[in-house]
């Protein structure tokens, strides 16, 4: 009779080879986890794994090495703050000052909930280069306790530069007002005055009403690229998306052309909707509806967002706040989690100043406009010249514009 043997299946590698290779690995990620302390966890692991086997590890080995990790940076920083006053504190006992030795933070106020973050350099450049500025805030990256992270950028030679950085507790106007008129006061003790020919904004409207107080002769423009995404919400919200995407449709033709709306000058946009888009208008209830919340809240001076804010014939001038969203998209990408801490978020300024002084430097070059934004404006020239010298008339050169530049429907 044959005796069946139990025989204990032992893995294809040592224990003391898998606990050496996590041991290294472990050490390999440490460090650089303080040298770079904005890098994912993930990441860093991944970087680091191509020089080792992938036969040793375990899956809990790497979970094992990212609390590793996570435990070594708390090691570097201050214990994180639970509540709005202690990030005040925190920000009291930093150091804070640039690679140029300038102050970094020049309003700090646990009565306002509000920091500033800028520094000489930068506010001279604001006050005294910058050929227009564009404001927009962002959520996302905004350190824990506060409401939103609001970005001031300037504008010259085509260079769009991160000049300012405010942390606000909300997004009224008396926030708002606070912030511009702290800003205003902080260029002032430097013998600096703050103001603006040209500011650049989306579409919030405590904002708007702050800038034309604050600087009552400055022209304030609003972001196309918003109006088209909110005229694109509204025509979701009546039931039209479907109508607008069939480019057969007449209804499809009939939204499009009040696109047009955007290349027009402000003072005919009234009597260009009338007597352009009106006339054209399709028996639908749900068209109607559309060009009601035209007429209530863009058409007229008396809108909310009258013209002046958002239409403007077709020139090189800029016209949206997207070079403003890039920015804040690749900002956002420097953290690994949403509303990070503020020692993460100061960390990640600082490093971001010091490419800013560089790009000061820069701005005797012109910077280079992509192709696909020199096409748009030269198609956009060329039509409106048609336009004007009777070429085309002015049906079809709202309808060519309109096609040209509709809503964005895949966002």
């Amino acid at each position: 009779m044959t005796a069946i043997v139990p025989v204990q299946l032992e893995h294809n590698h040592d224990k003391d080879e898998r606990k050496l290779e996590r041991q290294q690995l472990r050490t390999q990620v440490k460090r650089k986890a303080t040298d770079d302390m904005t890098a994912r966890p993930s990441k860093l692991i991944r970087t680091e794994l191509h020089t080792f086997s992938d036969n040793v590890l375990e899956s809990s080995d790497l979970r094992s090495i990212a609390q590793s990790l996570y435990r070594e940076r708390r090691k570097v920083y201050p214990v994180l703050p639970k509540t709005r006053e202690e990030v005040h504190q925190a920000l009291n006992s930093m150091t804070t000052t640039t690679t140029k030795s300038e102050d970094f933070i020049l309003e700090n106020n646990p009565d306002s909930g509000m920091v500033i973050i800028s520094c000489t350099t930068n506010l001279a450049f604001l006050a005294n280069t910058a050929e227009e500025i564009f404001v927009d805030g962002t959520f996302k990256s905004c350190p824990k306790f506060f409401y939103q992270l609001y970005t001031i950028h300037g504008l010259c030679n085509g260079h769009y530069i991160p000049l300012v950085f405010a942390l606000l507790p909300g997004q009224s106007e008396e926030i708002y007002r606070n912030m511009w008129k702290c800003l205003i006061d902080i260029c002032s003790a430097r013998n600096m005055q703050l103001g603006a020919s040209v500011i650049h904004a989306d579409f919030e409207f405590a904002m708007l009403t702050v800038l034309r107080e604050i600087f009552p002769t400055a022209v304030i423009k609003c972001c196309r690229f918003h109006l088209g995404q909110a005229w694109w919400r509204k025509i979701q919200n009546l039931g039209l998306g479907k109508d607008y995407k069939d480019t057969n449709s007449d209804i499809s033709q009939w939204l499009k052309l009040s696109f047009g709306l955007h290349f027009i000058d402000p003072t005919d946009v009234e009597d260009c909707f009338v007597e352009e888009v009106m006339t054209d208008a399709p028996q639908d209830e749900r068209c109607t509806r559309f060009a009601d919340y035209l007429v209530d809240n863009y058409v007229t001076a008396e809108s909310r967002y009258p013209p002046v804010l958002w239409a403007e014939v077709p020139s090189n001038t800029k016209r949206t706040n997207n070079s403003a969203e890039s920015f804040h998209a690749h900002f956002n990408e420097q953290f690994y989690t949403s509303h990070p801490s503020i020692f993460v978020f100061m960390d990640v300024l600082g490093k971001l100043q010091t490419a800013t002084y560089i790009k000061i430097r820069s701005i005797g070059k012109p910077a280079t406009t992509r192709k696909v934004e020199r096409d748009r404006t030269e198609y956009a020239m060329a039509q409106y010249n048609k336009f004007i010298s009777g070429e085309i008339n002015r049906h079809n050169y709202m309808k060519c514009l309109g096609n040209r530049f509709p809503a964005r429907t895949n966002m």
